[in-house]
């Protein structure tokens, strides 16, 4: 169970809000002592309604609800990367080449946010680390 201060977190919307939706019935929840506390399965809910979805696709949150379905499923490390030239070419390649390293599937998905491309890598932890290793060795080659 998650409480009222880690949807906040998890979700990036405001208490105010959490409690507003609460109240219209949007956001379903259990009060327990006088904490608010939410299952999964009322997270997934919330998030699955098309108002809710609109709000976090406004504010440019879609990744974060893609990251914490992917978490809960399957406990599989998951990366955000901010990376200025992913359009190009040639950084697209080096992309590839490195994914033909991993040893298991991965996912991967990627939103254009002005001058940069934000990357939600999802995979094995060893698949992480090389990404990561990859990722630190191109920041040095810009």
């Amino acid at each position: 169970m998650y409480n009222l201060k880690e949807l906040m977190q998890m979700l990036k919307i405001p208490e105010r809000t959490l409690r507003r939706h609460l109240k219209e019935g949007l956001l379903v929840g259990t009060k327990v002592g006088g904490i608010w506390k939410f299952t999964q399965e009322e997270i997934e809910g919330y998030i699955g309604k098309e108002k809710i979805q609109k709000h976090i696709k406004d504010e440019g949150l879609k990744d974060i609800m893609d990251y914490y379905r992917l978490h809960v499923e399957d406990k599989s490390e998951v990366v955000f990367m901010l990376i200025k030239k992913f359009n190009d070419i040639t950084t697209v390649k080096q992309f590839l080449e490195v994914t033909k390293r991993f040893n298991h599937k991965f996912s991967l998905n990627s939103n254009r946010n002005g001058s940069y491309t934000c990357i939600a890598f999802k995979g094995q932890p060893n698949d992480v680390m090389i990404l990561m290793k990859w990722s630190e060795e191109f920041e040095r080659d810009i």
